[in-house]
């Protein structure tokens, strides 16, 4: 149980800022990726370091609190419970990207696809994860010279949860050439998508919406 506990610790901490955490097992393992080190220490000790992976303080503190609960329960229920919630603030620390497969892809798309009633990507500037996601998908469209400055959302982060094709409301009905072919596309990638209206379009455009990133329960 407590080698897996270490294990467990590396990969929880996958994003989090300078943090240290000592935890008793036996060998030690190493990540270089992310800035994530560990290293054997005295008295059958291991001593792991999280460097500089954008995840906050906060979400840090939680993590270790949990640990040290984890280590010092007894009971196997408390402690897998323990370990599931560990799981559950790691996985909600990690930014969403656009995989290597999944750019790919987008690319073959843009580079046969007319970009002619296509306004940009809009996101929120307010938010750290939809902010960086946002910029996988204005590299892309750029290299392939689609338009990528839509609408941006300042200072009030955008309603919405997830990824959308944005058309004006005179639209809706009739959506202009090309936005259900992108809502398609995405959604084939394994990125959720659909369709809204928003008075940030112009008529006879459509936009790709960076949302929030989504909670799941």
């Amino acid at each position: 149980m407590k080698a897996a506990i270490v294990i467990l610790l590396i990969v929880a901490f996958y994003g989090l800022p300078t943090q240290s955490q000592t935890t008793t097992t036996g060998r030690a393992t190493s990540s270089g990726t992310c800035g994530v080190t560990s290293h054997s220490g005295n008295n059958d000790t291991i001593n792991v370091f999280i460097k500089n992976c954008g995840v906050g303080k906060e979400q840090g503190d939680k993590i270790i609190a949990l640990l040290q609960e984890v280590l010092a329960g007894h009971d196997l229920d408390t402690v897998n419970s323990k370990l599931d919630q560990l799981l559950k603030i790691a996985r909600e620390g990690q930014t969403r990207r656009l995989s290597t497969e999944q750019i790919e892809s987008i690319k073959n798309y843009l580079a046969k696809t007319p970009s002619t009633n296509f306004a940009g990507i809009s996101f929120s500037s307010s938010d750290r994860d939809s902010t960086i996601y946002a910029g996988d998908f204005k590299d892309v469209f750029k290299e392939k010279n689609w338009p990528i400055d839509g609408p941006v959302w300042i200072g009030q982060v955008s309603p919405q949860f997830g990824v959308f094709v944005d058309v004006n409301g005179e639209d809706k009905d009739s959506p202009p050439k090309g936005a259900m072919d992108m809502i398609t596309m995405l959604n084939s990638l394994g990125i959720p998508c659909k369709g809204q209206v928003s008075p940030l379009v112009s008529k006879g455009y459509y936009t790709v919406e960076i949302g929030l990133k989504p909670v799941n329960p």
